[in-house]
Formats: C-alpha cells, structure tokens, sequence
C-alpha cells in the first residue's frame, strides 16, 4: 500500500514570525513542511527576517516553500539554507558566515546574492530568469547547467564559464569587471586576435586581457623590445611595449591603448613572469623600482 504523504501546513507571515522567535529564544526544533503566505493571495508574498531575530537565526524549517519573495538579510549565525527549500524569489544579503545552498533548493524566478564572503556553492541544476551574485570571494565555480532565461549578473570573473552554453541568444547578460558591465562574450578564453581587435572600448579591451592572460597578449601581437637585462641576479628580464590601432571596417583610426610589461625569466623553475607596468617606462631597472612601491604608491604614479 502507498504510504499517502503529509500535507504541507500553511500559515501566515506573523505566525512564521511567531514560530522563529521561539526558536530563537529557546533552541527548539523547527517544523517541517511549512508554506508561509499572507492575506488571500499566496502568490503574493512577500517574507523578510524581522530585525529582533536576525542576530540568532541559525536555521530555518526544512521543506520551506514561500510563494513569492523571501529576503534573508544580515543573519550572522545562519550557515545554510533548509533542505527541501521551495522559493520564487530569493533575495540573500550580508549573510557573513552563510556557507551552503542544498542541491535540491527550488527557486522558481530569480536568486540574488550579495556579500555572502563564505558561501562556496550555488545549486547545480536551476532553470531561473534571473540570477545575480555579487561580492562572494569563495564562489569560485558556476555550475553549468544553470540555465538563466533573462539576466546574469556576476561580479567578477569566476571560474567554470569558459563556452558557457546554457543562456539563450536572447538573454541580457551582463558581467560587471571593475564597476562596468561588459558583454558576455569577454568571458571566452578562446577568443581569437580578430576577435580582440574588433573590442573597441579600451576598458573592455583592457578586461579582456585580464581574462586572456599577458602570455597570450605577446603570442598575438607583435610586441616591441623597449629593453633588456641580461646581467639581473634573478635572471634575464626584457621590457616590452604593445600597441593597439583602433580598427574600423579595416581602417586604421586612431591609437587606442598600449601595455608595457616586464618580461621575467626564473632560472630555477623555467618559468617565465609578465607584469604589467606604467606604459611611459623606459628601462628594466624603472619596472623593477615600480614594482617594488607599496600599492599606494604605485596608484599614485599611475594618476601622474
């Protein structure tokens, strides 16, 4: 015989409220299964962390569904979302010592993520519109096999998205790199020296590189040779100098930006160091003395 499974218990938003202050307070158990809605319309919820518990919330209900919008803001003892969690909207901020979302976590729309510097891993499998993470140095990897209907926001270049595969032709993308958001074909490895050259806004050329790497910089374009330190205790150094044209239709118009790097060779390893430094340096020793500034200082003679 089929065991018949238990209906979820559905209760208002002040009664959810009610439920967690106990738990606070006295580090009871949470009951499972619990559909939080408000008024006649569940469909319209909105559900947020009172500001009296957000200090000692360490767990929610597991089997949560709140149908609509749930903000979890500023809850410092909270390390995990519930198992079973079922959400429209989820709005996570300021979480300090957050550090997991179960696999199977529903989110029917969107997730946004701010500032959560412990969290390591988002769920696997999401078929959202929106998704948003800002400010979370320890989510280092994006799954693949999100697919975002809409909008992808990220912070800053993670790692697993190279040929991401998984957003529509359609969708806005967008990836902010310093405060600007730049296309989502910037986060390619594979982009081709044509396809670089065809960038025309410098501070998308200039991410791009960071993405690229300083290797593949002098592999595809011709560097020029500002000068060479064979005699350093460290090993050989050379100084070189990249100059881009800004290119339209084929058509040369302009100068559009130029790298400097010293170029450093480690006898005892074999490898070889690309480190950028101020486009106007003039020899070796000038690198080496800019690098060796605090970073200040070195912010400040790049202002001069």
């Amino acid at each position: 015989m089929k065991k018949r499974q238990r209906a979820k218990k559905a209760i208002g938003r002040e009664d959810f409220w009610s439920m967690l202050l106990g738990v606070c307070g006295e580090g009871e158990l949470l009951e499972s299964g619990i559909v939080v809605f408000s008024g006649e319309s569940p469909t319209s919820q909105e559900l947020w962390i009172p500001e009296n518990l957000k200090n000692e919330l360490k767990s929610l209900p597991k089997n949560l569904t709140v149908n609509g919008t749930f903000e979890i803001r500023f809850c410092p003892k909270l390390k995990s979302l519930p198992e079973g969690f079922n959400v429209n909207h989820l709005d996570i901020a300021e979480c300090i010592n957050l550090e997991h979302i179960p696999e199977k976590t529903k989110i029917g729309i969107s997730l946004e993520i701010v500032d959560c510097p412990r969290l390591t891993s988002i769920p696997d499998h999401m078929y959202i519109r929106y998704l948003m993470i800002e400010d979370c140095p320890s989510l280092v990897k994006v799954p693949r096999r999100i697919n975002i209907q809409d909008h992808l926001f990220i912070d800053r270049f993670v790692e697993g998205m190279d040929g991401w595969k998984m957003v529509p032709a359609g969708a806005r993308v967008g990836i902010a790199v310093m405060g600007r958001e730049v296309h989502f074909s910037l986060l390619d490895r594979s982009m081709t020296k044509n396809e670089f050259e065809k960038i025309m806004n410098v501070e998308e050329r200039r991410i791009a590189v960071e993405r690229m790497g300083f290797e593949w910089l002098v592999k595809n374009f011709k560097p020029e040779l500002v000068d060479v330190d064979e005699h350093n205790i460290n090993g050989h150094r050379a100084l070189l100098r990249i100059k881009f044209d800004r290119m339209v239709g084929g058509y040369r118009i302009g100068m559009a930006d130029s790298y400097c790097l010293l170029v450093c060779g480690d006898p005892s390893t074999g490898r070889v160091y690309y480190m950028e430094v101020p486009a106007r340096t003039r020899t070796c020793q000038e690198a080496d003395a800019y690098l060796n500034l605090g970073l200040d200082q070195r912010q400040q003679v790049g202002r001069t």
